[in-house]
């Protein structure tokens, strides 16, 4: 058993993109992945693969025969990964790609006696049927639909994987590397398109020597869709001039739609008023999922809300057009709330255009990777609470003064994880806890110092929201519409205590 380290770069994956035709945004949107459960792009599975095969052992008299892959947890940018490497079967090959001793993506590859030859020095242009990758719902994925076409991966952008990962050297012949990425384009542009989460992956090869320009014929069908876990499983064979190429069988999972705000529900758990006609809100972290029912809450009881949102300008646009009825006004404001500058820059506009605050919410938070207690993983979970105390504290320190003066109140969103009587939650939530137990940390001492702010800490249930938004994960899930309600009726209490917590839902 060896073990080598490996990590990618934004290059890695445009390079795979490209030589591949998967254009898939949870690859290469940082706007688009943030509405998804893995909060930044994520790593194309079959990259993964083809750099642990890199990795790997020289194969010099040895061919693929059959691959066999189970993707189980998302790669980023720019983390470090163990690939561990089993070659005690002399036909066989194990790899796995480890997450601080947690296995992201596993993959046996059965090998044939044999030797690989050259790969062409000169390929035709790549193309495949489509350059967008296809909305398709769980809905319209059942047995028997089909996608066929043509299909050849980008010859430049294919050779120089080949030579990045000296493909050329383990086993694999450019017609076999050019299958593996068309199964990523299939699963990512096709079936079942955006939102794929590639699951498992298995091709048989067939011989062809008599193959060197690696342009397939595909056909592909649904075979199943088990809509208890949105899990698609697809089979397909991969011809090329007649010559049979592979049998592949693929499983996905099929992401559904991001929960957006409902104004009727949360209507019907906070009836409009005035309540806070005159009072200036600010929800860090409001365009969407919780942070977007607060606004919505606020502005629903005459409160005037400006919102801060990083990233997503179309989403806080459709919360400020979704919300113009409101008795209360909305004011999107886009900045890093990280960042101190920016926080400062929040307040005066603020103070232009709200005249004060009375109302603080913080509710921004990283995205959430699972992360294991490891010495591999203690810098990422160190950087996780730095940036979820950096989202709180940096825009608190800039409008604590106007919050003083108007003797406003503080609300952190915090989590039920983070509740002394918290009797389980993921293992791999450590860093998440940590983060939210030091942000109650903070409002607790402020809350000695100034007893002209009242302090709210709210420890949330677990939501349906962004975070959640997966085959698994939505189960047991509350509205965020109800929770939303809940926390602006106990803020709004003038008999909130100096110093309290919401944790009864």
């Amino acid at each position: 058993m060896t073990s080598t380290n490996i990590r990618f770069e934004p290059e890695d994956v445009e390079r795979f993109a490209n030589a591949s035709h998967d254009r898939n945004p949870l690859h290469l949107s940082a706007v688009y992945a943030r509405r998804s459960a893995f909060g930044e792009p994520i790593i194309f599975g079959i990259l993964g693969v083809l750099a642990a095969v890199g990795v790997g052992p020289t194969l010099p008299a040895k061919t693929v025969g059959k691959i066999s892959i189970a993707f189980r947890r998302p790669l980023y940018v720019g983390a470090a990964y163990q690939v561990r490497c089993d070659e005690r079967k002399p036909d066989q090959l194990k790899l796995s790609i480890e997450d601080g001793g947690v296995v992201a993506t596993s993959a046996i590859i059965t090998l044939l006696d044999g030797t690989i030859s050259e790969w062409p020095r000169q390929l035709s242009p790549g193309s495949a049927p489509t350059s967008r990758a296809l909305a398709r719902n769980p809905e319209d994925l059942s047995p028997g639909i089909t996608a066929r076409g043509r299909y050849a991966s980008d010859p430049e952008a294919l050779t120089e994987l080949g030579r990045r990962y000296s493909l050329h050297k383990k086993g694999f012949s450019a017609t076999q590397v050019a299958a593996l990425l068309w199964a990523s384009y299939l699963v990512g542009m096709e079936l079942p398109g955006e939102r794929a989460i590639f699951s498992q992956l298995g091709i048989t090869f067939h011989p062809e020597a008599a193959v060197r320009d690696p342009h397939f014929d595909y056909s592909a069908r649904v075979t199943g869709f088990d809509d208890r876990f949105d899990l698609l499983d697809v089979v397909a064979d991969l011809s090329s001039q007649g010559q049979r190429i592979a049998e592949v069988s693929i499983s996905s999972f099929v992401r559904r739609d991001a929960p957006s705000l409902n104004l009727s529900l949360l209507h019907a758990a906070l009836p409009p008023s005035t309540l806070l006609k005159g009072k200036a809100a600010l929800v860090v972290g409001g365009s969407r999922g919780l942070g977007a029912a607060l606004v919505g809450a606020l502005a629903s009881q005459g409160c005037d809300v400006a919102f801060n949102y990083r990233d997503g300008a179309a989403e806080a646009q459709a919360l400020c057009g979704l919300l113009r009825n409101e008795s209360g006004s909305v004011v999107p404001l886009a900045a890093d709330a990280a960042d101190t500058s920016q926080c400062l820059r929040m307040r005066d506009e603020i103070k232009t255009r709200l005249g004060g605050l009375d109302i603080f919410i913080a509710n921004a938070t990283p995205p959430l990777q699972g992360l294991s207690f490891t010495p591999e993983m203690s810098d990422r979970f160190r950087n996780f609470v730095d940036r979820s105390l950096a989202l709180v504290a940096s825009p608190l320190a800039a409008f604590i003064d106007l919050l003083k003066h108007r003797a406003g109140t503080v609300v952190l969103i915090s989590s039920a994880v983070a509740s002394p009587s918290a009797k389980e939650y993921p293992a791999d939530w450590l860093h998440y806890v940590a983060a939210k137990c030091a942000a109650e940390g903070l409002m607790s001492s402020l809350s000695k110092q100034m007893p002209a702010v009242r302090f709210l800490i709210a420890r949330p249930p677990r939501m349906l929201t962004d975070l959640t938004n997966t085959p698994q994960g939505r189960h047991a899930t509350r509205p965020v519409e109800d929770i939303a309600a809940a926390i602006v009726s106990r803020s709004s209490d003038i008999d909130l205590p100096h110093l309290s917590v919401l944790e009864q839902f």
